[in-house]
């Protein structure tokens, strides 16, 4: 949004008043314009080197396998006990100890 005239002759008055007041504040905000003109709009954003970039994708990827591998193990465990017919025994003992307390869920 562009200022208007009028609002633009307020800003040119008060950066006069501000330089012949205040000599020391006038030279630092020049310094900080001078290195805005040089080093551009970026000056203050954060810098970060390619080996960075690189170890942070390297963890992700890594990461990323490693969860792979933990879902996919314990998907194929969960079917694995799941397709194995029941086994039939014929004492009381094993029935009891094969036997799934009311109330427990299968996690899988």
């Amino acid at each position: 949004m562009a200022l208007s005239h009028r609002e633009r002759q307020i800003l040119a008055e008060i950066e006069l008043d501000l330089i012949h007041q205040d000599r020391a504040f006038s030279r630092r905000f020049d310094a900080l314009e001078a290195a805005a003109s040089t080093t551009g709009p970026q000056r203050f954003a954060c810098q970060i080197s390619t080996r960075e970039l690189v170890y942070v994708l390297l963890a992700v990827t890594l990461l990323t396998a490693v969860w792979t591998f933990v879902l996919l193990g314990a998907g194929s465990s969960c079917t694995s006990a799941q397709s194995s017919p029941p086994t039939t025994s014929t004492t009381a003992q094993s029935q009891v100890s094969t036997a799934v307390p009311h109330g427990a869920h299968r996690r899988c």
